[in-house]
């Protein structure tokens, strides 16, 4: 049932998913694998994904298959989250964007939520993804979990118009502050030998896994945005003994980096990004 366009793409990955405990909450954290070598897959990075074939032979070990979203393929996700009861119903405001966008569309690993898959241009404003409290929009940097549970086994079809209606009215565009005169943006970082094994260290630590999923972009330690950004920030400090330029350069290589970290939230001139790296130095 999954579409042959993204069948031939190696952009697949397997996954599994771990429980994180924080107090009396349960998170449960889906991790990205290669299905060539086993090891942890990253979002951004191409070597770390396999073929949809080597994907299907390694997936008896895993808990499922899943397809990375990049910036050079014509594919975008919106995920739906809690839509369908246990009756199987469909939420009305679900089946709309279905019957609208009359692309692939399957169900979720749960059961309980949908994943719609079309082809456009991007997100129109620049951003990878959005995130709300139900739909969640991703054009690259991101995986989605795969299950070929289709409940339209359409071709995926181009939504860019419908896209742009969806974004602008969940998630419409915020107007950045105007940074001081000689502040440019800076470029994304392209990640160094050096910064590349002090990943693979970090990724085997104790909290090995949780780090790896916060680096490809998910909120996985408290599962607030911010302070997943700062503890892992504050982690990275810990193993470069606050190399802050270094941490800098792996967070805009992550999949957390969005344009927030740029964008100026103090009054002094100082930007999230800044004020995060500032919090996450380790006294010790």
């Amino acid at each position: 049932m999954i579409p042959r366009a993204l069948r031939e793409c190696a952009q697949w990955v397997v996954w599994k998913t771990f429980i994180k405990r924080q107090g009396k909450k349960v998170k449960k954290v889906k991790m990205p694998y290669d299905p060539k070598t086993g090891k942890p897959a990253q979002v951004n990075n191409p070597l770390t994904w396999g073929t949809y074939s080597e994907a299907c032979r390694a997936a008896y070990r895993y808990d499922g298959l899943g397809f990375v979203f990049t910036a050079d393929d014509p594919f975008v996700g919106i995920d739906i989250d809690h839509c369908i009861d246990d009756d199987g119903r469909i939420r009305e405001d679900a089946q709309e964007l279905v019957d609208r966008f009359e692309s692939y569309c399957e169900k979720s690993p749960s059961g309980t939520g949908l994943h719609i898959i079309i082809t456009a241009d991007g997100l129109k404003d620049g951003r990878r993804g959005i995130r709300t409290d139900d739909i969640e929009v991703y054009a690259q940097d991101r995986y989605f979990t795969v299950t070929g549970n289709a409940i339209l086994d359409a071709p995926i079809q181009n939504g860019q118009a419908v896209l742009d209606e969806l974004v602008s009215r969940i998630a419409p565009a915020v107007k950045q502050e105007k940074k001081p005169a000689g502040r440019k943006k800076a470029e994304p970082a392209v990640l160094k030998g050096s910064d590349e094994k002090l990943l693979e260290a970090l990724f085997k630590q104790k909290n090995g896994r949780i780090l790896q999923a916060l680096y490809n972009g998910e909120d996985a330690w408290t599962g607030d945005r911010s302070r997943d950004d700062l503890y892992f920030c504050w982690n990275v400090n810990f193993r470069n003994g606050n190399d802050l330029a270094q941490t800098d350069r792996i967070f805009r290589a992550s999949g957390r980096m969005r344009d927030k970290w740029d964008e100026v939230h103090w009054s002094d001139g100082t930007t999230y990004g800044q004020r995060t790296l500032a919090r996450s130095y380790n006294k010790r």
